[in-house]
């Protein structure tokens, strides 16, 4: 066993601990270099409101990813796309959205509940919305403007004005 002189304690201490962390490092640094983390990538360019499906995505290896990617199917599939997503990038998780239930434009039912009963009325969306969003829609007899729950089979729930 090979003998060193230090000048101080001080030094030998440092030394010590030196090699102490460079052994406990080695293992780690070895155990990082083999980990490998999934993750998922378009199969073909997905425009955005473009709702994924199993086909358009794939899962692939990396030894290092940034935070915020679908890192499973689960938390892609059936999402829309927010952004236009690219074949062989990470899908970011901001970039994915609930699907729209209506579109700008599109019909739905108003229905407003109260004094135990219930009104409904035709209606026309003024704004895209997912389910579980508040959207404004217009009454198709009156032209009357109110805003509402989105539900997903295009029920508005009308909130009671002021």
């Amino acid at each position: 066993m090979a003998r060193f002189r230090f000048a101080t304690r001080t030094t030998a201490r440092l030394a010590a601990l030196s090699t102490l962390a460079l052994c406990l490092a080695a293992p780690v640094a070895q155990a990082q270099d083999a980990a490998t983390f999934a993750y998922l990538t378009p199969t073909r360019v997905i425009y955005p409101r473009e709702t994924l499906r199993v086909d358009m995505v794939e899962a692939r290896q990396a030894e290092a990813l940034p935070g915020g990617v679908a890192t499973s199917f689960d938390e892609a599939i059936g999402k829309a796309a927010r952004a236009t997503l690219l074949p062989g990038r990470a899908i970011p998780l901001a970039a994915l959205g609930e699907p729209e239930a209506v579109k700008m434009g599109g019909s739905v039912t108003l229905a407003f509940r109260g004094g135990g009963m219930e009104v409904r009325a035709a209606g026309v969306a003024l704004q895209a919305g997912a389910a579980g969003r508040r959207i404004r829609a217009r009454n198709a007899s009156t032209g009357v403007v109110v805003t509402g729950l989105l539900r997903s089979d295009g029920l508005v729930m009308v909130e009671a004005g002021p």
